[in-house]
């Protein structure tokens, strides 16, 4: 594997080529990579043949954007206490603790001012201000073009948000607003809570 990712530039394209959310992305991060380093290219094209290693085939009705399995390593770690209990105490310990869990956080939510969860809320602000300076142009009922400007040369993404879909494909994918999404629904003056996912909110 040093052989393969010798260089650290090289790792960071191959972890950005693991998270992008569009075709478009993709096909360039691979370009970068066959260029620096055709055994890389070549390893990558052979072995991952067939699996979907690439946030942008990603199935668009899983809704998740997680590119790695800390939930589950999580989740193991919490669970360390009963692993050696018999099986029904086991699901006893982990139902009860589950239980306290819920609670807390239904108590949690009772106090929160906004709608949207916290962790969301600062997310799609950070979303938000990535399209502070995009293009937006409408062509009537709620569909619009968004020109992104991060790109060189810019490119244009097609918005719906009938339909809740973006060409960058992260909508889709998350089921939270992208930065295009977020710019269109501002130019619409609409209410960024409509389009979020009920299991978001308080």
């Amino acid at each position: 594997m040093k052989y393969l990712f010798g260089f650290h530039n090289l790792m960071g394209v191959t972890t950005f080529e693991v998270k992008v959310i569009n075709k478009h992305d993709y096909e360039e991060a691979m370009a970068q990579i066959k260029k620096e380093k055709l055994a890389t290219y070549n390893w990558l094209e052979r072995e991952l043949q067939g699996y979907t290693w690439s946030m942008h085939t990603y199935d668009r009705n899983c809704k998740v954007e997680r590119t790695d399995n800390n939930a589950s390593e999580c989740f193991n770690s919490w669970i360390l206490p009963y692993r050696d209990m018999p099986a029904l105490s086991k699901l006893e310990e982990i139902r009860c603790r589950l239980m306290k869990r819920f609670t807390k956080r239904r108590n949690e939510g009772n106090t929160l001012q906004k709608t949207i969860a916290p962790r969301i809320y600062k997310e799609l602000d950070q979303t938000f201000k990535k399209g502070e300076k995009m293009i937006v142009q409408s062509s009537g009922d709620l569909n619009f073009q968004v020109m992104d400007k991060s790109y060189y040369p810019a490119m244009r993404f097609i918005v719906k948000l009938e339909d809740k879909t973006c060409d960058c494909g992260y909508w889709e994918i998350a089921d939270l607003p992208c930065s295009h999404v977020m710019v269109a629904i501002r130019y619409a003056r609409d209410e960024i809570e409509e389009d979020i996912p009920f299991c978001f909110t308080k």
